[in-house]
């Protein structure tokens, strides 16, 4: 981490060198196209010739050191395990809407969590609130999750296996904000797929989540679902 930071910092200076560099040449280019300044035809062409090539290369540069700027906060690692902890003990098995609403048998179901809006996330709600902006969590999207194991059986006993997911790549779906003792959480879901479909379906799931690749907890998730379930 320190090596790639240093990296970092060095691009940075040599950015900022070479803007100087750039900014200095044309400063000199200005100053000797003043002298062409009695005949404006050739002072025009003179200027778009020489300057123009430099400018583009100035905002080239601007925009590198910009986005170098831009570099994420990364949550500290105390505060992906809380909510990693909070997302498996809160992780449960359920049938789908669609599933509630037809009653007939299924080859999917949900996986359902939650955990408490980290600071940075409940800034930023309340910035996007002030400024009548729209809001939504970004954490997700560094949450991977890998499934490493399942065992599951139908109402008749019969094994069910589920979809490949490395073609198939789980992901987590955001269901929304909701208040729980009086903590603002994220909802998050997970779909699965079965090979098979099912009228019941009991077993277990193990999981793995990762958060940037640094913290990472493996679960096992009790599933006892039927397609009657509410």
């Amino acid at each position: 981490m320190i090596e790639s930071s240093n990296q970092t910092e060095m691009q940075v200076f040599l950015i900022d060198h070479q803007l100087i560099l750039e900014i200095t040449a044309i400063a000199v280019l200005m100053a000797d196209a003043r002298k062409l300044k009695f005949c404006p035809i050739i002072y025009e062409q003179y200027k778009m010739n020489r300057l123009f090539p430099l400018l583009v290369q100035v905002i080239l540069f601007s925009n590198c050191q910009t986005d170098l700027k831009r570099t994420p906060n990364r949550i500290s690692v105390s505060e992906q395990q809380t909510v990693l902890d909070a997302m498996v003990s809160n992780m449960s098995a359920s049938i789908t809407d669609l599933t509630e609403a037809k009653r007939v048998p299924a080859n999917q179901f949900l996986l359902t969590t939650y955990y408490p809006l980290t600071s940075d996330e409940l800034q930023a709600m309340e910035t996007a609130s002030k400024r009548q902006g729209s809001f939504a969590t970004g954490l997700a999207d560094r949450i991977h999750c890998t499934l490493t194991k399942a065992v599951l059986t139908n109402e008749k006993n019969e094994e069910v296996g589920l979809i490949d997911t490395v073609q198939n790549p789980l992901y987590l779906q955001r269901f929304g904000l909701w208040d729980y003792n009086h903590q603002t959480c994220q909802n998050l879901g997970i779909t699965l797929q079965s090979k098979q479909f099912f009228s019941e379906l009991k077993g277990t799931i193990q999981l793995k989540l990762q958060i940037d690749q640094v913290s990472e907890r493996q679960m096992d998730i009790p599933v006892k679902i039927s397609i009657n379930d509410k």
